[in-house]
């Protein structure tokens, strides 16, 4: 998650570099028709968006494990972040924080599903994984590590669910190292 956190920065700055250097506006908007397209991708083959707006839905299709299939998860996390760069290197409105949180859910998730397939520990799950990523991308993208737990738990409502997380956390990680 840090080395997800860390290429979301600065490939932020970069965008923002990038993007200034393009005088015209409109030419500067290009990569939002491309972002649009991919949307537009993400419905036909998908069924759904996925990647427009904050993605609040997303997060809590990954959280209910409605949302699990380990081929799409890495390709949302690329195309957020894609989205988001787009975004706010063009000159257009939106946050960090929510896509942190979102970058965080999928990684997570994405994470969980390898893990359990290759070596499954009892108690890991791919929502308990989501919900430690996002509080890890929340982090490691925003600084804002006390904003990004109450945000998850805003989000899950669930207080006994984040607690759990951490518990299957600890005990994932004494069984492994024993």
């Amino acid at each position: 998650m840090g080395l997800a956190a860390a290429v979301f920065i600065r490939g932020l700055y970069l965008a923002e570099q990038l993007y200034e250097r393009i005088g015209n506006r409109y030419v500067r908007s290009a990569g939002i028709l491309v972002l649009g397209l991919l949307i537009y991708v993400m419905l036909c083959k998908h069924g759904h968006y996925y990647i427009e707006g904050v993605g609040y839905a997303t997060i809590q299709a990954v959280l209910a494990d409605d949302l699990s299939v380990p081929a799409l998860l890495p390709l949302l996390f690329a195309a957020k972040l894609y989205g988001t760069w787009t975004t706010l290197g063009s000159g257009g409105s939106s946050s960090i924080f929510s896509p942190s949180l979102y970058m965080g859910a999928t990684v997570g998730a994405a994470f969980g599903i390898l893990i359990t397939a290759i070596l499954p520990v009892a108690g890991v799950r791919a929502a308990t994984c989501a919900i430690i990523g996002m509080a890890a991308m929340g982090r490691g993208g925003t600084s804002a590590a006390m904003t990004a737990v109450t945000m998850i738990l805003e989000m899950t409502r669930d207080y006994d669910r984040l607690c759990e997380a951490c518990l299957d956390v600890e005990a994932a990680s004494i069984m492994l190292f024993e």
